[in-house]
């Protein structure tokens, strides 16, 4: 059965120096403080890892995630730009599931946390990583998430292969 896995990994795994210079960025911004806000984070300070990114708004009342910035990165390779769009419409449906569990994962866990993603096949494993760092305007309750993801296009040509057979 072919299918979507996550796993969760000690942030000193990162295999791309972009989402080592993403989380030495975030902790650069955060200070003293548990996190940083957004308005702590700029493009000109992402410059190096800014393709990579994207910036979740999360919602509350009910539970949302949505992509405020979708980088171009991404967007190239997933065939498709999702700024503007909640998580819940990303495809495939298992796909949505597993990326909206882990954004929980990261609100529970209030650090920076480690993803991999992982798609598997009878006879082929896709993989990559995203980190997921938290964002927060009054210092408590965190209503964004920057989330860094090193992903190509390779990864979605064989779910898109996958979904054709």
């Amino acid at each position: 059965m072919n299918k979507f896995v996550g796993e969760t990994l000690p942030v000193g795994d990162l295999w791309h120096p972009a989402l080592g210079r993403a989380l030495a960025y975030w902790e650069s911004q955060r200070g003293e403080r548990p996190f940083p806000c957004r308005n702590d984070i700029s493009p000109d300070g992402m410059k190096s890892f800014l393709r990579h990114v994207m910036l979740i708004d999360v919602s509350y009342d009910p539970l949302d995630f949505v992509y405020r910035v979708f980088g171009t990165a991404i967007a190239t390779a997933h065939k498709e730009d999702y700024t503007g769009r909640s998580v819940r419409e990303l495809e495939p449906k298992t796909f949505s599931d597993l990326v909206w569990s882990q954004y929980c994962e990261a609100l529970e866990c209030r650090a920076p946390i480690l993803h991999g993603v992982l798609f598997v096949t009878a006879d082929h494993c896709s993989k990559y990583q995203r980190l997921i760092l938290p964002l927060s305007t009054d210092g408590a309750t965190i209503d964004k998430l920057l989330a860094v993801s090193v992903e190509d296009s390779k990864f979605w040509e064989a779910v898109a292969e996958d979904r054709r057979n």
